[in-house]
């Protein structure tokens, strides 16, 4: 690689890192074709990328970009998810659960801070985008629910009155 090319592709390392919203750095070199090729379905699947270039390409990016160089030695392939920060990270951490040996996350980045591969799996825990859309909408349905109820209450009280006066003079005739 000439030093254009390495200038080149620097400059596409640094866009897509700035698109991202999460970037993962792992060691998937003793990784079989077939499931190099599953890991990009998907990285994909979660829209997403893999991409393999040099460590001192990785630092340089991250130096025009005025980030924090992240301390990667060895192999390292770069996993970025553009839509979501949760999907891809679970999809990664479950993808090298049954490949202890093959494949392993080294560390990332989210939102301007490095993750060591402890933060990493941590922030594969939480719930993804659509099950936290889903919890704020319950909870904002709560109150407004318990509101009506409590609107609802005195009617309900003056309801249930006439129908015991309705009762106790034996209906209606």
């Amino acid at each position: 690689m000439n030093k254009a090319e390495k200038v080149k592709e620097v400059e596409l390392i640094a866009d897509k890192v700035k698109s991202a919203k999460v970037v993962v750095f792992a060691d998937f070199q003793l990784l079989r074709a077939s499931e190099v090729v599953k890991l990009r379905q998907g990285a994909r699947a979660q829209q997403g990328e893999v991409r393999v270039t040099k460590n001192s390409i990785i630092n340089l990016a991250f130096k025009k970009l005025g980030y924090s160089q992240p301390d990667l030695r060895g192999f390292t392939g770069v996993i970025l998810g553009y839509e979501d920060m949760i999907s891809p990270v679970k999809f990664l951490v479950d993808f090298g659960r049954d490949k202890p040996t093959t494949f392993r996350i080294k560390g990332g980045f989210v939102e301007g801070n490095l993750l060591d591969s402890k933060a990493m799996f941590s922030l594969s825990a939480l719930p993804g985008r659509e099950v936290l859309i889903s919890q704020v909408a319950f909870m904002m349905k709560s109150p407004i629910s318990n509101f009506l109820n409590v609107l609802n209450g005195p009617l309900r009280g003056l309801i249930q009155a006439l129908k015991m006066i309705e009762q106790q003079k034996g209906g209606l005739n």
